[in-house]
């Protein structure tokens, strides 16, 4: 210990060249100095210079290296005693520590290892607040997108509606045009219907005048209604209210010739004065009547009906559709209905006169999906061909029991209807 102690002395004043010199074993204790005093400075990245200090320490002990690399040495064993003074941190060599050193030495490592602990736990509270951190930015990120998707599926909402708020706008305003323009077309045809009867009235009130007619107040009114007043002849009629006949060259009166002639002739209606029977057709109809066949549109009878009667009435400007009409009747097959009143408030184009009417009316041929819009005029024209279809097809069937002349008498009665309707007569009875 002594031999230690005088090493440091001599070391710390400055005068290891003579301690070299005149002590044989210093160069050993040196050498074990430096590697006890050096052991942080190694871990300081300093190891190739106190590797180069040890070499030439340990050379020096055998006369290989001069006496300045023994200098530098010292040199170098001095400045790490000053680099561990600097950082307070004492040599744990076995010659300078004692009970208390030890002591102090071991409570700072357990300081050190609890301010390590105490480091990390507060690390690991950092990160896990830094994780719940995280997660609630994530679930406020969920959060905004769903709100963000929210606010778009509102906005196209609130589009839709303001689009469909406008469409219905101007649907209302579409239909109150509508209405408007065919309630000023019924009020110019009512003035129209008006000034025609204020003019009727005149005439009335004229005719009236001339003839010197007095009314008194106890007769019907009725007895001077214009359809009396304007009543005129018939083609059978004459001004005496009997029946024409062209052929008289006589001068007794009309009726009492055509009288005459009708009790001998069995064609003539004596039920119905104003009716002549058709011989031909009559002829025509008594054929038809030994097959009654409704498809046999060449046969005579059938041929005339065509021809005066159900070509002329169902001449539209759609042809191809009219003869489909024409074909479901006879076929049986052709609906017709009438149309709710909600549907029926504005115009629509008539399927077969192809012209903006109010259509009242639907149809469906052949049993179709499709259905056909038309006017009250078309429907009734169908209507009454329908009617002289109908009841041919119940002669053929034999639903009803009627004689030769009465049956005859029904055909003429619904074929005068259909030149009614096709003249625009909707309403007349026979």
């Amino acid at each position: 210990m002594a031999e230690l102690s005088f090493c440091r002395w001599r070391i710390s004043h400055g005068s290891i060249d003579r301690f070299y010199r005149h002590t044989s074993g210093g160069r050993l204790m040196i050498f074990g100095f430096v590697l006890a005093r050096c052991w942080r400075s190694i871990l300081r990245s300093k190891l190739i210079l106190l590797l180069v200090h040890l070499v030439l320490l340990f050379l020096t002990g055998y006369g290989d290296v001069p006496h300045v690399a023994t200098k530098a040495a010292a040199k170098a064993v001095l400045s790490m005693k000053n680099d561990e003074q600097q950082h307070h941190t004492p040599a744990l060599t076995s010659d300078n520590l004692n009970g208390e050193d030890q002591y102090q030495a071991v409570s700072e490592q357990s300081h050190a290892r609890e301010d390590s602990l105490e480091k990390d736990r507060i690390i690991e509270d950092l990160q896990d607040h830094l994780g719940r951190a995280h997660e609630e930015l994530m679930q406020w990120n969920l959060k905004c997108a769903k709100l963000q998707k929210i606010q778009e599926s509102l906005d196209s909402e609130i589009h839709e509606l303001t689009a469909s708020l406008f469409q219905e706008a101007y649907r209302i305003v579409t239909e109150a045009d509508s209405k408007r323009l065919y309630s000023e077309k019924l009020l110019t045809e009512a003035r129209g219907t008006v000034e025609m009867l204020q003019e009727e009235i005149k005439a009335l009130k004229l005719l009236m005048g001339k003839n010197e007619v007095k009314v008194s107040p106890s007769r019907s009114l009725q007895e001077f209604s214009p359809s009396k007043i304007f009543k005129k002849p018939t083609l059978f009629e004459g001004k005496n209210g009997g029946p024409f006949c062209f052929l008289n060259t006589n001068k007794k009166s009309p009726s009492v010739v055509t009288r005459s002639v009708s009790e001998h002739d069995p064609l003539v209606d004596h039920d119905h004065p104003s009716l002549e029977i058709d011989p031909i057709c009559h002829q025509e109809f008594t054929i038809w009547l030994e097959n009654h066949d409704l498809t046999d549109t060449e046969h005579p009878f059938l041929k005339r009906i065509y021809n005066e009667d159900i070509y002329p009435c169902l001449n539209f400007t759609n042809t191809k559709l009219a003869s489909l009409v024409c074909n479901s009747i006879v076929n049986n097959t052709i609906i017709l209905e009438n149309i709710l009143a909600s549907e029926n408030e504005k115009a629509k184009i008539c399927a077969l006169t192809e012209m903006p009417r109010l259509c009242s009316y639907r149809m469906k041929i052949d049993n179709a999906d499709q259905w056909y819009y038309i006017s009250t005029f078309c429907r009734n024209r169908i209507a009454a061909i329908c009617d002289l279809f109908t009841y041919l097809r119940y002669l053929a069937q034999g639903l009803v029991q009627h004689g030769l002349y009465d049956a005859y008498v029904e055909i003429v009665r619904l074929r005068r209807n259909i030149a009614f309707v096709r003249l625009g007569y909707a309403n007349y009875q026979a």
